[in-house]
């Protein structure tokens, strides 16, 4: 059944488009930052250029009481860390996640990288991660509830023996 999209509509999905494109190219620069020794502050400070330098704001930072524009963890930390006194060290699991705000529209993205060389053990962690993101993106359809999607990460994720964080 296909629907008529109005050209307001269009628009909207155009600049949310490119809202999601902008925050991947911030996301990979950060990425790419994630080296033993760099500092939480360094790599807040390159999402906020690359955010200014796209003409996008820092979507977290208009949570009231909140003006960084990433969340970042290592190790057993579970997302949603402040960006503040931390270093990167070598085999850390760190996890970025950062929002845009550009036309209008809000972005967020997430990822879990190893800085440097980590263990069988650990990117098998990673890659189960992963895993259960792609199986929730193959059940994306109208109507599907995010708990549904939730679900079929779940699965992946108790399937390899690990549990979710509530």
């Amino acid at each position: 059944m296909k629907q008529n999209i109005s050209s307001h509509q269009q628009t909207k999905i155009i600049s949310m488009r490119v809202g999601g494109k902008i925050l991947a190219e911030v996301r990979d620069a950060i990425i790419a930052a994630i080296v033993p020794g760099v500092r939480f502050e360094a790599l807040e400070e390159l999402a906020q250029a690359e955010l200014k330098k796209r003409g996008a704001q820092p979507s977290f930072a208009m949570v009231p009481g909140y003006h960084w524009a990433t969340c970042i963890t290592k190790n057993e930390g579970c997302v949603h860390g402040i960006p503040h006194n931390k270093v990167v060290d070598f085999g850390d699991i760190i996890t970025i996640d950062v929002g845009a705000y550009f036309q209008g529209y809000h972005t967020d993205t997430s990822i879990t990288v190893c800085a440097g060389t980590c263990s069988k053990r650990v990117m098998r962690f990673i890659e189960t991660g992963k895993t259960s993101v792609y199986a929730a993106i193959s059940k994306v359809r109208p109507g599907v509830s995010v708990f549904e999607l939730s679900t079929a990460m779940q699965k992946v994720v108790e399937g390899a023996g690990y549990r979710s964080v509530y």
